[in-house]
């Protein structure tokens, strides 16, 4: 018996995470220029360099397994750098604000990569933000939109195996459900031409 591998995310538009390229991978990269950077200047044993290289090392792991996971960790990690919670270069450069007793600081070098990060991925981010805005309603619409979609796709690619295939397909439990309905969607309309 010959296996198929049907993709959990066929059918969806966006960015593919395992097709993720170079120009998605700079601010990461930019982010392990700065750990290195703490080889030059002679800071790699100190503690203010083993939380920064744990962070970057799991932000580059799961954006090579799980790129949007990765964007996501990448983007908090940046935050952390932006705001003075983490270093992420030996060197700073940093904006102070405040009024009184309340200030805040922003290390601008961070938030350069931050801009660059938001800017080479931006349509990851602006699909977040758009679904982040979306109420409740909108978002079932859509994602009942996308299950029928890709029971449309499954019928036209199942559309020439027998009846014998199709309950094959309905029994294989390695499939996806919208995979499996488009099977029994089109052995129901086979019987009612019958």
């Amino acid at each position: 018996m010959e296996f198929e591998t049907l993709d959990d995310d066929f059918g969806l538009e966006g960015i593919n995470e395992n097709k993720a390229g170079l120009l998605n991978w700079v601010s990461i990269i930019f982010l392990w220029i700065g750990i290195g950077s703490f080889f030059n200047v002679g800071s790699r044993f100190e503690e203010i360099f083993y939380g920064p290289f744990i962070l970057v090392l799991i932000a580059t792991i799961l954006s090579y397994f799980k790129f949007n996971v990765g964007l996501v960790i990448t983007s908090i990690i940046l935050l952390l750098g932006i705001f003075s919670q983490v270093f992420l270069f030996p060197f700073q450069y940093v904006l102070s604000f405040g009024i009184g007793n309340f200030g805040f600081d922003i290390e601008t070098i961070t938030l350069l990569v931050g801009v660059i990060h938001f800017i080479t991925n931006k349509d990851f981010f602006l699909k977040m933000i758009n679904y982040s805005f979306k109420d409740n309603k909108t978002y079932e619409e859509d994602k009942a939109r996308m299950k029928s979609h890709k029971i449309n796709l499954y019928k036209k690619m199942f559309a020439k195996k027998s009846n014998e295939e199709l309950r094959v397909k309905i029994d294989n439990v390695e499939l996806i459900p919208e995979a499996i309905q488009a099977a029994k969607e089109l052995l129901e309309e086979r019987n009612e031409i019958s």
